[in-house]
């Protein structure tokens, strides 16, 4: 999947929405099908992001964790494994992609890692 914006529920306490955008992460083929002027609305919503992050993963190489986190990892700004492994699980939360399952699963993958 070609993720294009994150969606942070963070942000969005209210649940407003957009008509026609879904309240989660936008791939292209939504985008794509999206008007432009709602495409230029989900530009300047505060609770969607654009992915910037371009990830030659070998520094955010885990076994187990998917495209998607890593790219969403890195948009936050945990480019390197260690990074990772120091973040709170506060930080980790925060971050739109990871809830409370996602997270143990990057612990554990962590934490494999480690045993390797």
């Amino acid at each position: 999947m070609n993720i294009l914006f994150t969606y942070n529920p963070l942000k969005n306490p209210t649940g407003a929405f957009l008509d026609g955008v879904p309240l989660a992460d936008v791939d292209k083929a939504t985008w794509d099908a999206l008007p432009e002027h709602v495409q230029a609305s989900v530009l300047v919503c505060p609770f969607y992001a654009r992915v910037t992050a371009v990830v030659d993963a070998p520094a955010l190489n885990i076994p187990g964790i998917g495209v998607e986190i890593v790219v969403a990892l890195a948009n936050a700004g945990f480019t390197t494994v260690a990074e990772i492994a120091a973040a709170t699980d506060e930080q980790l939360l925060n971050i739109s992609g990871i809830g409370p399952a996602r997270l143990v699963n990057v612990r554990a993958a962590l934490a494999q890692l480690e045993n390797d």
